[in-house]
């Protein structure tokens, strides 16, 4: 698998517009993979290196053809303590991969 680079993309306050509290706050980060990535592979993050406890989703994609089509895929995961593997669906070999992971 080719290197893993991570990069955190910004974090959302949603506001309840009534009494003007925060009402929810996550982040997002975003992992994208070298175009050598293959169906099955794996790959963690901590998400205590980014601020982070919980996993809330993912969501996945990959480029079929360089930085040209992109398909949605779906991700498996596993979370210890704060450390999420995920590993990439059946189905093809050599494409980039990105997982945006939602947190708290």
């Amino acid at each position: 698998m080719g290197a893993v680079i991570a990069t955190i993309v910004g974090s959302n306050i949603f506001t309840d517009t009534v009494s003007d509290r925060n009402i929810s706050q996550f982040k997002c980060l975003v992992i994208e993979t070298a175009n050598t990535v293959d169906a099955t592979d794996t790959f963690t993050v901590d998400l205590a290196n980014y601020g982070g406890t919980t996993l809330l989703g993912i969501d996945g994609c990959k480029h079929t053809t360089d930085n040209s089509v992109i398909t949605t895929e779906a991700p498996t995961t596993t979370v210890s303590s704060t450390t999420v593997t995920m590993t990439v669906p059946a189905g093809s070999n050599d494409d980039k991969r990105i997982a945006k992971l939602y947190f708290t």
